[in-house]
């Protein structure tokens, strides 16, 4: 390789690394992340790596009902392989494999076009590639993995190819970058699209190389093969249905007529080219409902921008046909551009009317017609006498543009940081408020949230969840009637709403009516599997009302499902000691304490009571102060405590905890009692 090659190799690289330098620590889990890395129990090391290859990007089984079908089996193995070598919960080692997959990308860009685009061309197209801002999402997400990895396997799959092609059908070489390509697809489906780009090589510029156009027809056949044993395994797997369903709220414009639906995605392939472009004014996570208005007549001003697109891509084409060197580049690259773009089209319907990822692959092609449009310039301004002005305003093009994207990468840092940059690009969206209101309410903030509960409810009426988290967060502030409510409005939105149900039975069982809480809890059954959690709510109202063995029951089925759950063997413990099975409580006690890193109050002062209870005053004293140690406002602990010290004749101890209880509790009349007592003991006069 040339010493120049190897200066474009480096620029390209360290700009592409540079940009995203600021995504890789200090980054919280956020978006889709929850999903694909933190709730996928397919990346555990103890799940079978055979049932990767039946399971979804989230880790659901591939023929459910509520499978995603997004198979990326390859992209799968290695966030496992990342969970593997960090084996905790950081994201800094996902996003680090997401940058450096970016870099090879744009390494990956200047290659592809080797043979198509002068040196200067390849250059700023890689270049242009390396510091789009609307890359952002791919690689800044951990859930962007499948987008980055599958371009990366694609884009040297088509390296191969080219160069296969170029030394007449090089078996070694066409076989491996078949083998990329399949891997590519098994990452991300979008690259699917990539085979027509290898097909379009051939004929554009393999035909010069071949010896007969059979090696040509071969060639093509045998890609197509792999496309449609791609189709043929991913249908034995998802059973009836290939692609998922989904709701109005993700893409309504699929839920719209014929005609708005199509007018409305004419609109959206604009939208797209406005990103692709000039992607500066409006990036955002999410443009669902209602971001971008459907398109309900053939007068909306709207479509002129459509027409424009199709019109430009018409006049691109003709160009790229009518060039008579032997390598069209113009044409190879309006391939590009456009066969990846399929995907995003809906013309096969997917479940986002616009997502930002799904241009990281046919941004490829518009960077190359970028790159030639920008060589072709400079050659006109050094003509012209004005080289300096060029340099100059190309340098401000693409610091403009790292800019954007290091500033983007700060967005992405956590869920509130991203949403509020949502809600800011497009205020119109039910689901950015949603998801702002969700990550307010995760980091404890209720009153914001409660505002873009509301505000969400406001765009879309027929927001469900939307009311399900207003009401835990009016529960939360002690609303409990505003939260019933809002219960209420979701159950009439959706009858099956299974969230709505969960979330009543805790408003119940929090206002000490554990037969409706059971009662909730027997819908939500009906809907759905009750989880662990459910299950311990469950057995925490049989307690209440005297059903210890059905409490029991529901105890350990919670267990089977989670074994790590501290809140259920606390809740057990407190079933054993209501059985008088002290020895078995405390041990549930100790469970749930080493559980929760002795960072848990309740059942230290719960296993302060059985060894009470077992007369075994000095241990119990020990689990008191632990748990008066975590809760300083603890009355009981406190008061416990001094029955613990009385027992073992150390009464000034005692009185000192009764101060505690009266300091927390003046009125406290067993406090006031037992001081009484212990005053008796402390004033008798000691023995000679």
């Amino acid at each position: 390789m040339a010493a120049s090659e190897l200066v474009c190799v480096a620029s390209v690289l360290g700009l592409g690394l540079a940009v995203y330098a600021g995504s890789i620590s200090g980054m919280d889990w956020v978006f889709d992340d929850w999903f694909v890395v933190l709730q996928n129990m397919d990346l555990r090391p103890g799940t079978p790596h055979g049932q990767l290859w039946r399971h979804d990007y989230w880790g659901a089984n591939m023929s459910a009902g509520g499978s995603h079908k997004s198979w990326r089996p390859v992209a799968t193995l290695s966030l496992r392989a990342n969970f593997w070598l960090q084996q905790t919960a950081s994201s800094t080692g996902f996003h680090a494999l997401n940058v450096g997959l970016h870099g090879a990308c744009s390494v990956l860009v200047l290659w592809c076009f080797t043979g198509w685009l002068p040196r200067p061309a390849r250059l700023l197209a890689a270049l242009w590639f390396a510091l789009h801002p609307v890359h952002t999402e791919a690689v800044a997400s951990v859930s962007g993995r499948g987008d980055v990895l599958g371009s990366a396997l694609g884009m040297a799959a088509v390296g191969l190819w080219q160069h296969s092609s170029r030394r007449g059908n090089d078996c070694h070489l066409g076989y491996l970058g078949a083998g990329l390509f399949m891997l590519g697809v098994l990452s991300k489906e979008t690259a699917l699209s990539l085979a027509a780009v290898m097909v379009s090589t051939d004929w554009l510029w393999g035909r010069q190389w071949m010896r007969s156009r059979w090696v040509l027809v071969g060639r093509s056949c045998l890609l197509v093969g792999i496309v449609l044993g791609y189709f043929w395994v991913r249908w034995m797997i998802s059973g009836d249905r290939l692609t998922p369903s989904f709701w109005v709220l993700d893409n309504p414009a699929a839920h719209a007529p014929d005609t708005i639906r199509r007018m409305s995605y004419a609109y959206i392939h604009a939208r797209y080219a406005l990103l692709l472009g000039h992607p500066w004014p409006s990036l955002s996570a999410d443009y669902s409902l209602d971001a971008i208005p459907l398109i309900r007549g053939w007068f909306d001003l709207r479509l002129l921008a459509s027409v424009a697109l199709y019109l430009v891509l018409a006049a691109i084409a003709s160009l790229g046909a009518r060039c008579k060197r032997p390598r069209p580049a113009v044409l190879w690259c309006w391939c590009w551009m456009v066969f990846c773009f399929v995907p995003a089209t809906n013309i096969f319907t997917v479940a986002t009317v616009l997502a930002e990822r799904l241009l990281y692959l046919p941004s490829v092609g518009s960077c190359g017609l970028m790159g030639l449009a920008l060589a072709r310039a400079s050659a006109g301004f050094g003509r012209a006498g004005f080289s300096g002005l060029y340099y100059l305003v190309l340098c401000c093009f693409l610091s403009a543009a790292a800019c954007t994207t290091m500033l983007r990468c700060l967005d992405w840092r956590s869920e509130v940081t991203l949403f509020r940059s949502c809600v800011q690009a497009q205020p119109a969206s039910s689901k950015c408020h949603f998801g702002l209101g969700n990550a307010l309410r995760y980091s404890g903030d209720h009153s914001e949230a409660i505002g873009s509960y509301k505000e969400a409810i406001r765009i879309w009426p027929a927001h469900s969840d939307a009311y399900t988290n207003l009401a835990i967060s009016l529960a939360t502030l002690q609303h409990q009637d505003e939260s019933r409510a809002a219960l209420e409005g979701a159950l009439r939105l959706d009858p099956k709403a299974a969230d709505a149900y969960e979330q009543l039975a805790y408003l119940e069982y929090n206002q000490q009516r554990p037969a409706q809480a059971v009662s909730a809890l027997g819908h939500q059954a009906l809907i759905r599997r009750l989880s662990f959690s459910c299950l311990n709510l469950k057995g925490a109202a049989m307690i209440q009302l005297g059903k210890l063995n059905e409490a029991r029951e529901a105890f350990r089925s919670s267990l089977e499902l989670n074994g790590q759950f501290a809140e259920t063997y606390n809740n057990m413990g407190i079933l054993l000691q209501e059985s008088g099975e002290h020895d078995q409580a405390v041990a549930h006690f100790q469970m749930a304490s080493h559980l929760k890193q002795h960072q848990f109050a309740q059942p230290l002062f719960n296993q302060g009571v059985s060894l009470l209870s077992l007369n075994r005053p000095e241990h119990a004293v020990t689990n008191f102060k632990a748990a008066v140690a975590l809760d300083q406002g603890y009355t009981r602990a406190h008061l416990l405590s001094a029955v613990a010290l009385e027992r073992l004749g150390r009464f000034k101890g005692a009185r000192a905890s009764l101060e505690q209880v009266l300091r927390l509790q003046p009125n406290n009349l067993d406090a006031r009692a037992m001081s009484s007592r212990l005053h008796k003991h402390i004033a008798k006069p000691a023995l000679a």
